[in-house]
């Protein structure tokens, strides 16, 4: 598959992500991500920090043609998730809202985001698939590939993001935070390819993006950044999966 756009937000340029990976790294905070044209303020404000994130990448990056959404986290809201399940052990499922439950999903900023794709161009957004846990951004990737060798689509966008959580950063954990990547595939045309193969690589942004989530997805974006070809892996439930990047000569 062709990768034929893609973006990346980070505490840092995409430009210094592949030295960050190779480095085992963490960059910076990353501050609120900047609202896309087109998103109205409704939207925005009800969006979580996860949602943000998606939405500032992912839009811009949505097609003319119609499109299938592939949407990859490894946490999720886990914020919203840890206030919801708190309540709900307090006070009983009694008192709990719909909306403080749909906050807590992981598929919602997919869904958001579709939302959104949906009000800036009726029917290009044509279905969302959620990838959630370990090794997500790499099932996103492997799906992708398959979606268009199967001619499903001519077009897939694949969107991924790490919300920071500040109660596990506070107990001392380091888990990937305020990262966000996009990538746009396609069955044919210029760009740099990019194949889904099984095992280990030896490129894996573990040090720096976690184990768990998006490290795939962010590592892809830093080599087609970067302009050079490359192979990085993560780590899922059924195994490695390695994403190869290459540049026609």
């Amino acid at each position: 598959m062709i990768l034929k756009a893609w973006r990346g937000l980070a505490g840092a340029p995409t430009s210094a992500w592949l030295a960050a990976i190779e480095a085992g790294e963490r960059l910076g905070p990353l501050s609120e991500p900047p609202r896309p044209e087109g998103v109205d303020s409704g939207l925005w404000r009800r969006a979580g920090a996860l949602g943000r994130l998606a939405l500032s990448v992912g839009l811009p990056l949505l097609p003319q043609e119609p499109t299938i959404l592939l949407w990859a986290c490894g946490l999720g809201e886990l914020d919203a998730t840890g206030r919801f399940l708190g309540r709900l052990a307090e006070e009983g499922p009694g008192q709990l809202s719909a909306a403080a439950f749909q906050a807590s999903l992981p598929s919602t900023a997919g869904a958001i985001l579709s939302i959104a794709a949906e009000q800036a161009a009726p029917g290009r957004c044509a279905s969302v698939e959620t990838f959630a846990g370990r090794g997500a951004g790499g099932a996103a990737l492997l799906r992708a590939e398959t979606l268009l060798a199967l001619g499903a689509c001519e077009t897939v966008l694949v969107v991924g993001a790490e919300a920071p959580h500040p109660v596990l950063q506070a107990a001392g954990a380091k888990p990937p935070g305020g990262v966000a990547a996009a990538l746009l595939f396609t069955r044919g045309g210029v760009g740099p390819r990019v194949t889904v193969e099984e095992g280990a690589s030896e490129l894996r942004p573990s040090a720096a993006f976690g184990e768990v989530g998006v490290g795939a997805l962010i590592g892809v974006v830093a080599l087609a950044e970067g302009g050079r070809g490359g192979v990085v892996g993560e780590l899922g439930v059924g195994g490695a999966l390695r994403a190869r990047v290459s540049f026609a000569p």
